[in-house]
């Protein structure tokens, strides 16, 4: 009698959560930004390295309260850095991004 063993190989996969996809609607908009060489009100990029921190165990009871303020404040960044963009946008630059944009509008 042969016993068989299967083996488990851990996955390399994380899963979209609303921090993740605000973070990465910042990241992209700052990105934006130095392409086209204009100058945002605030990065924001300490900010929201502490923010995230905060926002990590947002599973456990006693910094459950902690973690959804620093959401809230993740997805407020989100929406300032997209607005403040598409403020300072010309009509051209608006035009070639406008698919972006939509996308940005809708997750924010």
């Amino acid at each position: 009698m042969t016993i068989q063993y299967s083996t488990v190989q851990e996955k390399d996969i994380t899963y979209p959560t609303d921090a993740k996809l605000h973070k990465r609607i910042i990241d992209k908009v700052n990105k934006i930004a130095k392409q086209e060489g204009i100058i945002l009100r605030q990065t924001y990029t300490r900010t929201l390295k502490l923010l995230l921190i905060d926002q990590r165990f947002y599973s456990h009871l006693k910094r459950r309260k902690k973690a959804k303020a620093a959401l809230r404040k993740i997805k407020t960044i989100a929406g300032r850095q997209v607005r403040d963009i598409e403020r300072q946008f010309t009509q051209e630059q608006k035009d070639k991004c406008q698919n972006l944009f939509i996308i940005l509008n809708k997750n924010c």
